[in-house]
């Protein structure tokens, strides 16, 4: 058996004996690293067990990884009815560098959201000099997704952080 069928095997059992001993007591567990892919289709997990799938959207800017992780947040929307997700925004920004993810940002919560997840965590990086617009679009979207366009978002930030510098700044970030 991988990893997967195993913590996953021992997490349901434990989610049961919970939810007979109190139903109203919600668990969680991170799939995270190498139990981060569903268990196999026989391991059927109860109500009261909430998963947290770490995923990572900066690797969105290769298409067999973007496809992969959405493959893999489908398997596990078809698998729990509480699924929320834990990112990575800027913590692998390689030295302060500027890494933009506002292309994916939008694109992911608007699937989160359409996945039916119940929330997203995460880890920022501690330099807003160059992780600025991914944490305004983060804030911004995850108040609300359904209304606004990023690009709009985006475009306010600028706007309103670098006034007559806007398209400058805009055209280093993007």
């Amino acid at each position: 058996a991988n990893l997967s069928d195993r913590i996953y095997t021992f997490t349901t059992e434990v989610a049961r004996k919970v939810q007979e001993k109190d139903p109203d007591v919600q668990l969680a567990i991170a799939a995270y690293s190498f139990y981060r892919s569903p268990p196999k289709e026989s391991i059927t997990f109860p109500d009261n067990l909430t998963v947290s799938l770490c995923m990572f959207t900066e690797s969105w800017m290769d298409p067999e990884s973007r496809k992969a992780q959405k493959d893999m947040l489908e398997e596990w929307r078809k698998r729990v009815k509480h699924l929320y997700v834990r990112e990575y925004y800027g913590t692998w920004n390689h030295y302060s560098l500027p890494f933009l993810q506002t292309r994916y940002i939008e694109e992911q919560l608007r699937l989160l959201r359409d996945c039916g997840c119940v929330g997203v965590h995460a880890e920022v990086g501690t330099n807003f000099a160059t992780e600025g617009p991914n944490l305004y679009l983060l804030a911004k979207l995850l108040w609300d997704v359904n209304d606004q366009n990023g690009r709009d978002v985006m475009d306010r930030y600028y706007r309103l952080g670098y006034e007559a510098a806007a398209p400058h700044v805009n055209a280093y970030f993007d």
